[in-house]
């Protein structure tokens, strides 16, 4: 099944493929500044667990993106080209201890996704 962010998500925390690269990578942009987690901690352990959900969702996009057939050898993996935008970023969000928290926890699950398949 399909699983469906709440309504709010797409806007308050976008992302979208934008193309692809002049090597043919597929690029993708997360509007990474409007992304608020100050909010997402504030709003308690199952708004986190859907946005949690999202951000597998998000992953999910990505590697389906990937064109698995030029990979040669197992030394090689396709991989996509990340635009963090972080215009709009408001720095008061990491004054909240759970909030840095939060933050580093989600991006320790991510560091190995995004060292082998992120450009």
């Amino acid at each position: 099944a399909d699983w469906k962010p709440p309504e709010n998500f797409p806007k308050d925390y976008a992302y979208y493929w934008s193309g692809k690269d002049d090597e043919g990578r597929p690029l993708w942009i997360a509007e990474l500044g409007k992304w608020n987690a100050r909010n997402i901690v504030e709003s308690g352990k199952e708004y986190m667990e859907k946005f949690d959900t999202y951000i597998d969702t998000i992953v999910i996009n990505f590697g389906r993106s990937l064109n698995w057939k030029n990979t040669t050898d197992n030394s090689s993996y396709p991989q996509i080209v990340l635009i963090l935008d972080v215009e709009g970023f408001d720095y008061f969000q990491f004054t909240s201890v759970p909030t840095v928290q939060y933050v580093i926890k989600k991006f320790a699950y991510l560091a190995p996704v995004l060292n082998k398949y992120v450009h």
